[in-house]
């Protein structure tokens, strides 16, 4: 087990540093958020040509109703979507606490990949969400994983569930 978390880890490494190395940040320009060979990792043992995905969200619910709230506008979960995607979440905390931008967590896939500086580097983050234009993602199906706590320690997590279609054009 500890051989494949090295190997996994390795190449995790070797991607990000080559990435990081090749990529310039300008505005507007579109980055790759998650690699093909990240995507067919995530998919395990998964058929790569399973029926089209109905898209959605998932929301854990804390028990404490006051914890942050997490809304996701886009990738909008009622049309297809192509690649590159818009990303549009807010974040909204209760009256009596604000939200700790500093504990976000964003996962990618059932191997909770942390993406997390990947958002950071690219996208416009605030107390009041994450915005980002641009995003190329493979084509295929997509699980990603949002966490936020707020003031009062409060935490929430919301999963969202997508399908990029391959465009005609």
């Amino acid at each position: 087990m500890k051989s494949i978390k090295h190997t996994i880890s390795a190449k995790l490494l070797i991607f990000l540093a080559s990435f990081m190395a090749s990529s310039v940040l300008i505005a507007g320009e579109a980055f790759m958020l998650i690699s093909q060979e990240e995507y067919i990792q995530q998919l395990g043992h998964e058929d790569i040509q399973n029926k089209q995905m109905k898209p959605q969200t998932r929301s854990f619910f804390a028990t404490n109703p006051n914890a942050p709230r997490i809304s996701v506008y886009l990738p909008a979960m009622t049309s297809e979507l192509y690649s590159p995607i818009k990303i549009d979440i807010n974040f909204a905390a209760s009256d009596d606490a604000n939200i700790k931008i500093e504990t976000l967590e964003v996962l990618y896939g059932w191997l909770n990949l942390d993406i997390t500086d990947r958002i950071k580097q690219h996208a416009q983050i605030s107390h009041d969400g994450i915005t980002a234009d641009n995003v190329n993602l493979p084509i295929g199906k997509h699980n990603i994983t949002i966490k936020i706590k707020d003031t009062k320690q409060r935490i929430s997590e919301k999963k969202i569930s997508f399908e990029v279609l391959e465009s005609d054009l």
